[in-house]
Order: structure tokens, then sequence, then C-alpha cells
């Protein structure tokens, strides 16, 4: 037997390192981030929460005002999103056209009268 042995246990320091899985009405997709132009309105806003058990986003409008979204399934499966790319929302009663994609993690808002 050695006179040499580990210290006790300290409560304080973290022994378990495991990552949590994101909660389901805050997980990624490919939209999240991007800033929008809803077509019929001619508004912008950017995509700022996916809720996966429901299958919606939350836009965040020009003018601050916040509303969720239903994605519709085309989206759902969608991996590469670019400017340009034009889809629907609520059931085909929202038309979009993405008009900034961020370049790294992070929100883009996209407010200039180029898209």
């Amino acid at each position: 037997s050695s006179l040499l042995s580990l210290p006790p246990l300290n409560p304080f320091v973290p022994t378990k390192f495991d990552l949590k899985p994101c909660p389901l009405d805050d997980t990624h997709h490919p939209l999240l981030h991007c800033s929008l132009k809803i077509l019929d309105t001619g508004k912008k806003a950017t995509v700022t929460k996916f809720n996966s058990s429901k299958k919606q986003i939350l836009l965040l409008y020009e003018d601050r005002d916040e509303k969720w979204h239903e994605v519709d399934l085309v989206l759902a499966s969608a991996i590469d999103i670019t400017p340009d790319f034009e889809g629907t929302l609520d059931k085909n009663s929202i038309k979009f056209k993405i008009v900034a994609v961020p370049k790294e993690e992070g929100s883009t808002l996209d407010c200039s009268d180029n898209g």
C-alpha cells in the first residue's frame, strides 16, 4: 500500500460534461437567422427561433413585431438555403424570398431596398 492517494471529491467541481439537447421550442433549421422579405406585404423579417415540435419559425419583423408561422413541408427538409430562394409559410398563405443568409452563426436583418 502506498501513502499516495487521490484527494477527496470536491462537490463544487463538475464531473459530468454532457451536452444537453436543445429545447424543442428552440432548435436548428436552415432558415434560422436568415433575413426574409414577405412578398405579399413587402415587410422584411429575421427568423429568430424554430420550434421543432410545432414545425414553426418565429419571425422578428423590421417594426420589431414578432409572430410564429408554420413551416411548409418543403422547407422542413431543405438543406441548402441561398439568397433569392422563395418559399411559403402557413400552408401556402404567405410567400417569402430570402434576401440575406448569415455567413456565421447570428442573426441578419437586411432592411435595404436591394431585396
